[in-house]
């Protein structure tokens, strides 16, 4: 009991080390005033409609949602700005997709991601499996670019078909001698091809870009490592024709060789990740059996066992970051059954 608590204790302390840290930002109230504070920035995956902050290090966390201010932020990182829009929401998941290739228009207030900030500002919202994004010129209102997928019959059938309507606004509103008639028609709904055209437009290059990832620098979303190891490994073997069945071969460090691929989640400044790790491990043994009892005594065998094999354990991975060069983590993962390998043999 003793070491259950001593192991909740350390692991709450690396929690503790590794929560998301409030960090300097600003807020803006509907009246126009901007107070600076720290917001706790949690990297959301989803627009919020709310976050905390407090206005010193030993302050208490306070919460400001849709209804009390107008945006909020952290200068290099992030920016969010509320806004009352006209939203398509319509089900993007294909089973549940209609055959009306118009949108499903909306107005409904939001706090919109902002990507691209100039003479025209592009913003993002993200819920669910629903990504739409959205274009500001100058001081209107922000208009979303739409997209939207939609069935329709043929002779072989049912397909999915595309309305690209975004790109007749991007030709109508965004138009400039650097944004060709391609150039917009090989542009596809994502966060990328979109900032590329309003850079364009805005002529001032990704100096625009608003969001920034924590650490100033490009994250890498996906890992491949190299993972050699070792391990302490035992083998009891059963012989039903045996008059002693179990067999024990003793304990044996074992080299392992592994290949990890790991996919950061990018959401929750990038502290879990879900990971597979394919190790390659190979047990080589001897033992001298009692293998039958006989008037003169027991006769011995010798038993040699090459048992290979390759283990996939699948898990999910926390980190706890102590600093910007330090960081701990801890996984958990399930360990499928071995697949044995052909040269088995006893």
């Amino acid at each position: 009991m003793r070491i259950f608590w001593c192991l909740a204790l350390f692991f709450t302390t690396l929690l503790s080390f590794g929560q998301t840290q409030f960090e300097k930002g600003y807020f803006i109230l509907n009246n126009g005033d901007s107070l600076n504070c720290y917001i706790k920035n949690t990297d959301w995956k989803y627009n919020p409609d709310k976050f905390k902050y407090k206005f010193s290090a030993d302050d208490e966390i306070r919460t400001h949602g849709l209804e009390d201010i107008s945006a909020f932020g952290v200068e290099k990182k992030f920016r969010y700005e509320k806004h009352l829009v006209s939203i398509d929401i319509s089900d993007d998941r294909t089973n549940l997709l209609t055959y009306d290739k118009n949108p499903k228009l909306e107005f409904q207030t939001l706090f919109l991601n902002v990507l691209i900030q100039g003479d025209v500002t592009l913003y993002e919202f993200k819920k669910g499996n629903t990504v739409r994004f959205f274009y500001r010129i100058n001081q209107e209102v922000p208009t979303q670019f739409i997209y939207k997928r939609y069935f329709v019959d043929t002779e072989e059938g049912v397909k999915i078909a595309e309305n690209y309507f975004f790109h007749q606004q991007i030709y109508n509103d965004l138009s400039s001698e650097d944004i060709s008639e391609k150039m917009i028609r090989n542009t596809d709904y994502n966060e990328k091809d979109l900032i590329k055209i309003c850079n364009l437009y805005n002529k001032q290059g990704n100096n625009n870009i608003i969001r920034r990832r924590s650490s100033g620098k490009t994250e890498k979303f996906f890992h491949l490592n190299i993972k050699p190891g070792a391990k302490l490994t035992s083998l009891t073997f059963e012989d039903l024709f045996n008059d002693d069945p179990h067999i024990e071969f003793d304990k044996k460090i074992l080299l392992t060789f592994g290949i990890e691929a790991e996919y950061i989640l990018p959401f929750n400044n990038s502290k879990w990740s879900v990971f597979k790790e394919p190790t390659y491990q190979n047990y080589q043994n001897s033992v001298q059996a009692n293998y039958f009892e006989t008037k003169n005594g027991p006769q011995y065998t010798l038993l040699h066992i090459n048992y290979s094999s390759i283990e996939i354990p699948i898990g999910v991975r926390y980190y706890a970051y102590l600093s910007d060069t330090s960081k701990l983590f801890w996984n958990t993962s399930l360990a499928f059954p071995d697949i044995s390998m052909r040269n088995a043999k006893i």
